[in-house]
């Protein structure tokens, strides 16, 4: 049974709509109705209830009453510094919603009342030291207590799971939206947003460790930016990232849009975002729809071998080495004591046809040819680096255009060309079949190109059909970073070898590069409200950690590092390098001789050009690349 709201207003008139909906009128002459603290100013204009504070604590608040141990949602139409909370007492909140920005934004937070009394203090407060706050809808809703749908789980489940054509007009209420009915393409039913922005609550259970396609059709009148995405209410874990598609801007007719995301299987409440018209002008969705891409065969592979406890090689990225090669690879063995380099095939983007990705891939392998004799004489071994496809990648390098059945095709035919040349080499240590793949501009078509998880095991399945021996390396995805790992599925093949991407706090470990802004120095640096120490690095990796353990599976830390002008980079890489050898993965620094913002080599004065014989960075690598002759 749904049960209906008990309210009663103390201070304010309130209007209790059928199906129990308590909402709350702001005009003019009721707003003096609201009790306020000192310092706060409130009125109403064009029915928005508007609170001017002039400290932290300046806010406007009256009480409701509601069953006791009953279910509600709390939903916000606001904008500004603005904070909704429901509090059980002046000390103690019971749920609280901010909201911030300069367009509308609608949200909505669900709770449960206390068993003892449903008498609660609503406040509409300044979430500032400073400043204002306004709304212009805020409505309390009570939440069936039936027993949930019981949905098919998550593996088992393909397709469109998810779908929103808008046939009434209470979806677009909820999200703060005007309805259109027959405004869509094709006499579709569409909602409407004018400067604002609204979001959507999704059933997590079914998205968790899938890659999930968002599909709306999205018509824009002079619109400044934003995109149509999923995101955490709250991340659950440090790295935790949910990449979106580059935003539409302009004005145009009603047309396909299209991403995916890969969300990790720990990931808690999620929400569909609305932001299009966030940044000025309007925006028109219709049809709006999730689907989860097919998952790759059940693993059966599995290897009860025990797993390194120790690394045995321990290197880095390496670059062209610029016509010192020998020079730098003797110098490397020799001296840094390096027993391994990932080797770069870079420079593919450009070469976006069958026959030149091919020519491409001939001239790296080509130039490794040469080299391999200087590595193997020192005693390095290489790993073979796919780092970039036969499309575009992003400004870190990142493959993020892969996503069509053309390179796709190109990739593996250069994969078996790969096996062949180098199956039976010892000196070898694998194939990373691609570099950071990130698949926002991936869309989910049935018998179309494939998400990662099945274009690895494709890739792999491919060069073992040539070369039964040599690991094949498989990154995970979402640009390689470690929360990859809660959506990555193992390939079926034997001597398979996992990698993970560590640059966490990513605005910390790039301050100062492409102008990024500097902001602090580690331990202690604060990034997006976590205070990052090696604690906070271990947690990082935890997904990386747990699919180890699941599979059995050996882990390669193919890249990490910080640019060397970062305050406290030098203990950063310390706490970071001794996590990886407490777990036993092998690992390669980024980078040896490539771009002078990372190496080892130069000072922290970014103005600084010349390699110096001695710095720190360069002393703990050494030490720990002394580890490799034991």
């Amino acid at each position: 049974m749904r049960r209906i709201i008990s309210a009663i207003a103390l201070w304010l008139p309130v209007t209790l709509l059928a199906g129990g909906t308590l909402t709350f009128p702001f005009s003019a002459e009721e707003a003096g109705s609201w009790k306020r603290t000192g310092g706060t100013d409130c009125n109403v204009e064009s029915g928005v209830l508007i609170v001017d504070g002039t400290h932290w604590d300046s806010k406007v608040y009256r009480t409701v009453e509601l069953f006791p141990g009953a279910s509600y949602e709390l939903s916000v139409v606001g904008r500004g510094k603005t904070v909704v909370k429901l509090m059980e007492n002046w000390q103690k909140n019971l749920v609280q919603l901010p909201i911030s920005g300069t367009g509308f934004h609608a949200a909505s937070v669900s709770f449960r009342t206390p068993a003892a009394s449903g008498k609660l203090i609503l406040c509409v407060q300044v979430n500032a030291e400073k400043g204002r706050a306004e709304v212009k809808r805020l409505a309390i809703t009570p939440v069936s207590e039936q027993e949930p749908e019981v949905k098919s789980p998550a593996d088992s489940t393909s397709g469109v799971v998810w779908r929103e054509s808008f046939s009434t007009a209470a979806a677009a209420e909820k999200l703060g939206a005007e309805f259109l009915a027959g405004g869509g393409p094709d006499g579709m039913n569409c909602v409407k947003f004018s400067g604002t922005t609204g979001e959507l609550q999704l059933d997590t259970n079914l998205l968790r460790g899938r890659i999930v396609t968002v599909e709306a059709m999205i018509r824009g009148e002079e619109l400044g930016g934003g995109t149509l995405m999923i995101s955490p209410a709250a991340p659950a874990g440090p790295g935790e990232y949910y990449p979106a598609l580059r935003a539409d801007k302009g004005s145009f007719d009603w047309r396909k849009f299209g991403y995916s995301v890969r969300i990790p299987d720990y990931a808690g409440k999620l929400k569909l975002r609305f932001l299009h018209a966030g940044k000025g002008g309007n925006a028109y969705y219709a049809d709006v729809k999730l689907s989860l891409s097919p998952l790759p065969a059940p693993f059966t592979c599995r290897s009860d071998a025990p797993l390194q406890k120790v690394p045995k090689y321990r290197g880095a990225m390496i670059g062209s080495l610029r016509g010192e090669e020998e020079a730098s690879i003797r110098e490397f063995g020799e001296v840094w004591h390096g027993n391994l380099v990932r080797y770069q095939f870079s420079g593919g983007g450009r070469e976006n046809t069958p026959e030149k990705y091919a020519a491409w891939g001939e001239r790296q392998m080509e130039a490794l040819d040469r080299k391999l004799p200087l590595f193997e004489k020192y005693g390095i071994k290489v790993i073979i680096d796919l780092h970039s496809g036969p499309e575009a990648v992003n400004e870190i390098q990142q493959n993020v255009g892969v996503w069509n059945q053309e390179s796709q095709e190109m990739i593996v035919a250069l994969w078996r060309n790969i096996a062949r040349r180098y199956r039976g080499n010892p000196n070898i240590y694998g194939y990373d079949i691609l570099n950071e793949p990130l698949e926002p501009a991936y869309v989910y078509r049935e018998g179309g190109a494939l998400d990662w998880n099945r274009f690895a095991e494709r890739i792999a399945l491919a060069i073992r059909e040539i070369d039964p021996d040599t690991p094949v390396i498989i990154p995970c995805s979402v640009g390689g970073n470690p929360v990859g790992f809660a959506g990555l599925r193992p390939v079926n093949i034997p001597n398979a070898v996992y990698t993970v991407h560590f640059y966490l706090p990513h605005n910390y470990t790039h301050q100062g590069v492409n102008g990024a802004p500097m902001i602090g120095a580690y331990p202690g640096v604060n990034s997006d409200g976590m205070v990052w120490n090696k604690e906070l690095l271990r947690r990082a990796l935890e997904p990386v950690v747990r699919f180890q353990k699941q599979y059995n599976v050996p882990i390669l830390v193919g890249e990490f590092g910080v640019a060397r002008w970062a305050p406290g980079g030098e203990q950063y890489l310390v706490d970071l390098i001794d996590l990886f050898e407490e777990y036993g993965w092998d690992w390669a620094y980024h980078a040896y001789r490539e771009w002078n913002g990372w190496s080892a080599e130069h000072s922290a004065d970014p103005a600084d050009l010349n390699r110096q014989p001695n710095t720190l960075r360069k002393t703990l690598l050494i030490g720990y690349f002394s580890r490799n002759k034991r």
